[in-house]
């Protein structure tokens, strides 16, 4: 599966592709509701996939996000799930045994380095 991104115009993209093996290709089956590269995406328990924060477009001016959004790959929809309390690039995320993701580190709106963590729920 390949989630967002950049194209080679330094533009960030909402596409959600899935690659089938059969015919070597990839389709588009959704697209997220804000473009967006150097975000993170993690497989959660459930099967569902986290989308997290990222940056609008390649240059390090652009906007940094704090959107969060969720994709259920059984009827391929994707759902707003609120916002982290900080909008963050280059960031780590990891599900924890009970189901929250702690979201770890990355780039802030200022290019600067976050050190904090923070806990979602999804």
């Amino acid at each position: 599966m390949v989630i967002g991104g950049g194209d080679s115009n330094n533009t960030a993209l909402a596409n959600l592709e899935i690659f089938n093996s059969n015919t070597n290709s990839f389709s588009e089956i959704n697209s997220m509701k804000e473009s967006r590269l150097k975000h993170r995406a993690i497989k959660l328990i459930s099967g569902k996939v986290l989308i997290t924060g990222g940056r609008s477009a390649w240059i390090f001016s652009s906007a940094v996000q704090n959107s969060v959004e969720l994709f259920d790959p059984t009827n391929n929809s994707i759902f707003q799930m609120g916002s982290l309390k900080q909008s963050r690039a280059y960031h780590t995320s990891i599900e924890l045994s009970d189901g929250r993701v702690k979201v770890i580190g990355g780039e802030g709106s200022q290019d600067n380095q976050i050190a904090e963590t923070e806990i979602f729920i999804p």
